[in-house]
């Protein structure tokens, strides 16, 4: 989410983790900082790419001014038109034939996982303090996204929010309804266009291996070996 200012111009965007950060660590009055922290507040700098920059000046930016996040913003004669991200360049590659020659060993992260019962508050704090997007829960995924979606801004959770707003951090996430995914699996002999295709058509962009102790998402096989 792109933030502007009174005036028209931009001046940050805002992401799930932003939300999280409003209310990590203590967790007290979650709700009232939610609704009254400012946008402004919570914003981050914006990564603006002209469009006519060759795909290497994104490479460039994450390499010499951080790759904690990872999104840019695309500007047409000054107005931004849309998102690079880590999943649309993958898609890109993956559809010209553009991928590197890795195989899943070279790219693949430790997965971490979770109890089956362990609650909302505790998801975002391991997401924080480990900064990731994606935890396993018994053999399903949840990620930030899908967290803020269908957990803290559920419509489905009104009711809930009437009595006891922050009943919500305390419910397990297996409670809530579209919040665990199902991942796709990749296998160790897997090339790199069968894994790439699975990330892509995830629910959680990423795909875990067949023993469920590795993870692989687009920042592994679009970014991180160009870095």
């Amino acid at each position: 989410m792109l933030i502007k200012s009174a005036d028209g111009s931009f001046i940050g965007e805002a992401g799930a983790v932003d939300l999280f950060q409003a209310f990590y660590l203590d967790f007290k009055d979650v709700w009232r900082k939610l609704y009254t922290i400012r946008l402004k507040n919570a914003a981050r700098k914006i990564r603006f790419l002209d469009a006519d920059f060759p795909l290497g000046m994104y490479y460039f930016s994450l390499k010499n001014y951080g790759k904690r996040f990872t999104d840019a913003v695309v500007l047409v004669k000054g107005s931004p038109v849309s998102f690079i991200t880590p999943y649309t360049i993958l898609s890109f590659m993956h559809k010209k034939g553009m991928l590197p020659d890795l195989k899943a060993r070279d790219i693949q992260n430790n997965l971490i996982q979770a109890e089956e019962n362990v609650s909302v508050k505790d998801i975002v704090k391991l997401m924080m303090e480990k900064w990731i997007r994606k935890v396993l829960v018994k053999n399903s995924v949840i990620d930030d996204r899908s967290l803020v979606e269908h957990a803290l801004f559920s419509m489905n959770n009104l009711s809930l929010l009437a009595k006891n707003p922050d009943s919500i951090l305390d419910a397990p996430v297996n409670s809530f309804d579209g919040l665990l995914k199902e991942p796709e699996t990749y296998y160790i002999n897997d090339d790199i266009y069968q894994i790439a295709k699975k990330v892509l058509v995830s629910e959680t962009s990423c795909a875990i291996s067949e023993d469920r102790r590795y993870i692989i998402t687009p920042f592994d096989i679009a970014i991180k070996p160009f870095l």
